[in-house]
């Protein structure tokens, strides 16, 4: 079956490009003729495809591949050249051109709000009525706002932004993109990543100012992505329903406070109107939500296991109100065999998604109407869980108080491609909701983080490994200069003196190795850092062992100083 994620977008931005890609579908547009007998001419070379590309145009009925759509990469991507029709009819920033990923980014957002549909048998797209509807309309009408307006009705994450602005507006309040992404999508899991406000403001407030636009770009999780694309486009509407504003954010860290102005949303009173349409307050009829398979679940190895579950959970529940157990009653009938807790995490997950989701007498229904949702026929045996998400699932059901977002340190201490995001997040649990003070410092010359107290410090390793983390030589080597400069406090040995994030008073410290899980002579090499560093004493604690502990720390079943006593141990911690 063919792998696509459609539903959440991030990069494309601007509607009257949205609108571009939709004419190429309409035969009678002035930019599908433009494409046929200019753009693809002037931009693809026949080397490249351009006879391919001009015949796709031309059949009829129009339908036309992914791959002719979007096209390839090339590397280096400054040399890239036009392969692909989105390519070449939206202009790049430096080139008269976009690359694939752009062109990916503009066909999903096209099809998430049913301009365009795609068929899955042929990986090929073709434009809805909707779309037809559009792309006949005058730019910047009335009529082409109200196509527009019964798009993103249709899109459930538009509803889910628009709901939580507006109960933030209640409180006189405005929301920035971390606030809003934190409430949006499936928590836990890659493709819904979020990142800490408080962390990224203590961060960006002590960097230097050539570190400032790095960290502007690269501390954002996919849906704090997804919340700031769908504020944009909520905002450049003829009538916007979302106004841009600033919003100071305070963080506190090592007894000191540091404030910095963000990017935040506020709700219009058209966004208030809009809302009234969302929950069927108004005198208009509720647009169909469009839910495709492909959105319940945007990465991993477990993708189509958990869009399969997730949409036969939305289904049970859009036919008539049923309670955990008759959900997993017929889940089981279907081949499914789950523990309540995950069914749980799913419809929290659908209401994230934004779709209404009722509770009563102890029984859920979605209220929505539901259109383009359909289940390809796949065998359970075929999709099995991963031993990653059974460990997740595992974990799942043991956290009572800690925020089942942090799961993802599960997936992410496997996926060397996540190192940063692995970094942040393991700090945000330690600092945010296990009383200690930290930093993350992740950065050349620098351990990952450190986290303290009144009496002991710990400098953090995070290491993420497909295959498990081997402490080797190079690797108890660069912890134990970290050991050594700390002690030392000398900027000659270190100019960076990230020592100084850690109070001047204290003198006791620990070593930590964050992974998901560890292999090779790891007590061995444990005890050799030790013995090299006048017995500093340490350990290595796997990402799930981690969450077990921030959880007994939480409900206050483990000190600090327990916590202490577990790490000390020179060897991989367990329970």
């Amino acid at each position: 079956m063919i792998q696509r994620t459609f539903g959440w977008i991030q990069d494309p931005g601007k509607l009257e490009h949205l609108r571009r890609v939709v004419e190429v579908f309409d035969p009678s547009s002035r930019v599908h003729m433009d494409l046929k007998n200019v753009l693809l001419p002037k931009l693809v070379t026949r080397a490249d495809g351009q006879i391919r590309l001009i015949k796709a145009l031309k059949k009829r009925p129009l339908e036309i591949s992914y791959s002719d759509l979007v096209g390839t990469a090339f590397s280096p991507r400054p040399s890239a050249r036009c392969n692909a029709i989105i390519q070449a009819v939206i202009p790049g920033q430096k080139r008269p051109f976009i690359s694939d990923w752009p062109a990916d980014n503009f066909i999903r957002w096209a099809q998430a709000l049913g301009l365009v549909k795609w068929n899955r048998s042929r990986d090929t797209f073709s434009i809805t009525k909707l779309g037809e509807l559009l792309s006949n309309s005058e730019k910047q009408s009335d009529q082409e706002y109200s196509i527009f307006e019964r798009a993103f009705l249709s899109y459930p994450p538009v509803s889910r932004v628009i709901n939580l602005l507006v109960e933030a507006a209640k409180v006189s309040q405005a929301m920035t993109k971390f606030e809003i992404g934190k409430q949006l999508g499936f928590k836990g899991e890659k493709g819904f990543t979020n990142i800490s406000q408080e962390l990224f403001v203590k961060e960006i407030s002590q960097a230097a100012a050539k570190d400032k636009k790095k960290i502007r770009s690269n501390w954002e999780g996919d849906s704090d992505k997804y919340a700031r694309m769908i504020c944009s486009w909520l905002f450049q509407l003829k009538y916007p329903w979302v106004a841009k504003t600033k919003k100071t954010v305070t963080a506190t860290f090592g007894g000191n406070r540091f404030f910095y102005d963000l990017q935040a949303f506020t709700v219009t009173p058209r966004g208030f109107e809009i809302r009234k349409r969302l929950t069927g307050e108004s005198k208009f009829k509720k647009i169909k939500k469009l839910v495709n398979f492909e959105m319940l679940c945007t990465k991993g190895r477990d993708r189509n296991y958990l869009r399969s579950r997730r949409a036969n959970v939305l289904q049970l529940m859009n036919k008539s109100p049923l309670s955990i157990v008759q959900i997993n009653s017929k889940l089981r009938a279907k081949g499914f065999d789950e523990d309540p807790s995950n069914i749980k995490a799913d419809i929290s997950g659908l209401i994230n998604i934004g779709l209404l989701v009722i509770f009563s007498n102890n029984k859920f229904r979605c209220i929505d109407d539901i259109t383009g949702l359909s289940i390809p026929k796949l065998q359970v045996v075929e999709t099995r869980k991963s031993d990653i998400l059974e460990l997740t699932e595992k974990c799942r059901r043991v956290l009572k108080v800690l925020p089942h977002e942090f799961l993802i340190l599960i997936d992410l201490g496997f996926d060397s491609k996540q190192s940063l995001y692995f970094e942040i997040k393991t700090i945000e649990l330690l600092t945010e909701h296990c009383g200690f003070e930290g930093m993350h410092l992740g950065k050349s010359k620098r351990p990952d983080g450190i986290i303290y107290n009144d009496s002991f410090g710990i400098i953090i390793d995070n290491k993420a490994y497909v295959d498990g983390f081997a402490i080797t030589a190079p690797e108890r080597d660069k912890m134990k200069r970290y050991i050594e400069e700390n002690r030392k406090r000398d900027a000659i040995l270190n100019a960076t003196k990230w020592w100084e994030f850690f109070p001047s008073y204290l003198d006791n410290f620990l070593f930590l190795f964050i992974s998901g899980s560890f292999k090779g002579n790891l007590k061995q090499q444990l005890q050799i850092l030790s013995r090299s560093t006048d017995g500093t004493l340490g350990s290595a604690i796997s990402s799930y062992m981690l969450l077990m502990f921030a959880e007994m720390i939480m409900n206050k079943t483990m000190s600090h100083e327990e916590f202490k006593t577990k790490i000390g141990c020179l060897e991989e911690v367990k329970a």
